[in-house]
């Protein structure tokens, strides 16, 4: 997967904001990537910034990456790997090059990151799945999960081909914060998300217009991130993970957070804005003790209504 270097992060729901489609697909002067022999294309993350927080997030292509590539209207140009050049190791825009035939008249180039050999040939009917069980094993994560889409027109007139990515996710920050509570010497097993309406699971990706449909309308509505060993509610644990797109502001959403001691905490909070692709959002679960005195909860179950 992709590395993400994160910054200093304020605790709060904040947004990622992108470029222009222009600036996303604008090649790169003198880059040495051209469309002679062979096929070989730069290609970039549309670049992601934090409105209102400390600090930069900077995508960089790794050793082995790789992409899978259509070629719109051409049944035999379905799915093609192209593998990152060494050359671009650790680089913001890669050279990725492969046996992908250049057609001789301009042409759609579809592609989906990372490249998985088990991918549709019909870029229509491509689905591509949300997990329902993270395994979080850090504080946070250094992973942005998911997957990434890109399209480009190409002209094989043209001296050198430019292509760029974007999310079509939402990604979820999870940061629970139990210190001073009753709960501070407790470790955390797991935080469990519902909700009534579809957001994980199976989705097919629309190419056309750049949305996720839900394969199943009924699943994909539960989530659930399971904690490694020592995270601790003395400190804020934080987990990243990656859902479709989905309006969740009035779907009736509860989180239960459960600790290894056995006690399980229920949040009910309804989201204040809808989840959108390319957008972060942070969702705060803290001052407990707060509102366990402010509800009087049982010992045994606590309902915390934010």
């Amino acid at each position: 997967m992709k590395k993400v270097y994160l910054g200093a992060m304020l605790i709060a729901v904040a947004l990622w904001s992108a470029c222009t489609e222009k600036e996303m697909i604008e090649k790169t002067p003198d880059s040495g990537v051209d469309s002679g022999e062979g096929f070989r294309i730069e290609a970039s993350a549309r670049p992601l910034t934090k409105i209102g927080m400390d600090g930069e997030l900077t995508v960089v292509w790794k050793k082995g990456d790789a992409i899978s590539a259509w070629v719109a209207g051409d049944a035999t140009q379905t799915n093609v790997p192209l593998s990152l050049a060494e050359s671009s190791e650790g680089e913001s825009v890669g050279v990725f090059e492969g046996g992908l035939r250049c057609p001789s008249e301009p042409f759609t180039l579809y592609s989906v990151y990372p490249y998985d050999g088990a991918y549709s040939s019909d870029i229509s009917e491509l689905t591509l799945t949300y997990p329902t069980t993270v395994n979080q094993l850090a504080d946070v994560s250094e992973e942005i999960p998911g997957f990434m889409v890109g399209t480009a027109v190409l002209n094989p007139s043209d001296e050198k081909y430019s292509l760029g990515f974007s999310y079509p996710s939402a990604l979820l920050e999870f940061v629970i914060d139990g210190r001073g509570s009753i709960f501070s010497d407790n470790e955390i097993l797991s935080l469990t998300f519902t909700a009534e309406k579809c957001f994980a699971g199976e989705m097919k990706y629309d190419f056309e217009t750049g949305k996720l449909i839900p394969t199943d309308e009924t699943a994909g509505k539960e989530l659930t991130v399971n904690f490694g060993t020592g995270a601790k509610m003395d400190r804020a644990q934080r987990a990243w993970v990656a859902v479709a797109p989905t309006d969740l502001t009035d779907a009736g959403c509860s989180f239960i957070l459960k600790t290894r001691s056995g006690q399980e905490i229920t949040f009910t909070i309804d989201p204040s804005k809808p989840f959108v692709a390319q957008t972060k959002y942070t969702m705060t679960f803290k001052e407990i003790d707060k509102w366990l005195s402010s509800r009087k909860a049982s010992a045994t179950g606590y309902d915390l209504v934010g």
